[in-house]
C-alpha cells in the first residue's frame, strides 16, 4: 500500500474509533510526509524522506527517515533504507514545575554508511530552478506539463501508483526544482483537509529534459530549410542544409528538426537555428540565393518535439 493510501486506511480506522467514542479532547492523528533532495548520480538519485505521526495523541510523537534511491530514467524506487526511527514521549502524568520530561526511544537507526560514502554515491546537488521557470511547468490530471504541450511524465511508476490508488494527481502542486547535468527533478506536495501531507520528488528523464532545454529557446519564428514527412529524409536534408550553410561561411550555419502535425500525420521541418539573427539582419534573401537552399518563414506555434540532428 502507498503513502496516501496508507493515509486514507488510516483515516478511515480513526473515524471509527471516534464514533465508538475516543475523546473530544484527543487530538486527530495526522501523518506528514516530506522529502528532501539528498543526490544524483550517474543513473539514480536519492533522497531523504521523513514521516511524521502525532500518534493522535498530544504527547507521542513518531518521526522515520529513509534514504529513498530511484531511477532517473523512470522515477522507480530500487532500495529504500531505514536511517533514523525515533519516538518522543511526554509524560503525561507530570504535574511538578517547569516542561514534562521527553523520553526519547530510538526504534532503528542506520550506522552501516557513512556520509561520505553516500555522497560519493550521489554527489550531484543541481542547481535551483528559478520560480519564473517553474511556473512553466503545470500539474494536470495524469501528470506534468511544460509550456502547455510538452508531456513529462508520461509512463513515470509513480503517477501511475497515484492513479492505482484512486487519486488525481491534479491534486497536487510543484513547489521546487532542480537541474543537473541531463536531468530535471521537481517536487510537488499533496494536503487533505485532516492535515495529513505528502511530498515527493521527481525526476523528468534525460530524454524529455533535453526537449525541455529545446522548447526554452523556441524563437516565435523560424526559417524553414524543407520538411519531410519521414523523419530519416528529414535529417538528411538537415545535414546537408548544415553543410551548405558553412561552406557558404553564412553567418547561422546550425539546423534542427521540429516535428509537427498535418492531417493527423506527422511532419518533420527542417529550420535554422539562428533564424532570428538572420531575421533581423536582413539577411534573408542573401540566405535564399545560396545552392539548395528554399528559405520560407512559419510559425513555431504548432511544433509538438525537437529532434537532434545527431539523431540516428
Amino acid at each position: 500500500m502507498g503513502m496516501t493510501g496508507i493515509f486514507c486506511f488510516r483515516r478511515s480506522v480513526f473515524l471509527l474509533l471516534g464514533l465508538a467514542g475516543t475523546s473530544m479532547a484527543t487530538p486527530p492523528q495526522v501523518i506528514r510526509a516530506d522529502e528532501k533532495f539528498f543526490g544524483s548520480g550517474t543513473e539514480t538519485y536519492a533522497v531523504l524522506r521523513t514521516v511524521t505521526d502525532n500518534k493522535g495523541s498530544y504527547y507521542r510523537s513518531q518521526s522515520t527517515t529513509k534514504l529513498i534511491e530511484r531511477k532517473k530514467t523512470t522515477g522507480e524506487m530500487v532500495r529504500e533504507t531505514v536511517m533514523l526511527d525515533r519516538e518522543e514521549i511526554t509524560d503525561a502524568e507530570y504535574d511538578g514545575p517547569g516542561k514534562a520530561p521527553v523520553e526519547i526511544v530510538i526504534h532503528a537507526k542506520d550506522e552501516k554508511e557513512s556520509l561520505g560514502v553516500l555522497l560519493e554515491r550521489w554527489p550531484g546537488q543541481g542547481t535551483r530552478t528559478d520560480p519564473a521557470e517553474l511556473k512553466r511547468f503545470k500539474v494536470h490530471a495524469s501528470g506534468i506539463r511544460y509550456d502547455g504541450r510538452l508531456e513529462l511524465m508520461k509512463g513515470n511508476p509513480y503517477i501511475a501508483n497515484l492513479k492505482a490508488e484512486g487519486l488525481r494527481f491534479s491534486d497536487w502542486g510543484l513547489v521546487d526544482g532542480l537541474e543537473l547535468r541531463d536531468s530535471i527533478f521537481l517536487k510537488a506536495i499533496r494536503a487533505d483537509n485532516e492535515g495529513d501531507s505528502d511530498a515527493i520528488w521527481m525526476t523528468v528523464s534525460p530524454e524529455i529534459t533535453a526537449q525541455v532545454r529545446a522548447f526554452r529557446k523556441i524563437l516565435p519564428v523560424y526559417l524553414s530549410l524543407g520538411s519531410s514527412a519521414d523523419r530519416a529524409e528529414a535529417l538528411e536534408l538537415a545535414r546537408k542544409a548544415s553543410a551548405t550553410l558553412k561552406e557558404a561561411k553564412f553567418a547561422s550555419q546550425e539546423t534542427e528538426i521540429w516535428r509537427t502535425e498535418q492531417g493527423g500525420s506527422p511532419l518533420y521541418r527542417v529550420v535554422m537555428t539562428g533564424s532570428d539573427y538572420v531575421i533581423k539582419n536582413g539577411k534573408v534573401e542573401e540566405l535564399g540565393k545560396l545552392p539548395d537552399i528554399h528559405v520560407v518563414p512559419i510559425s513555431s506555434e504548432g511544433f509538438l518535439e525537437w529532434i537532434s540532428t545527431e539523431a540516428k
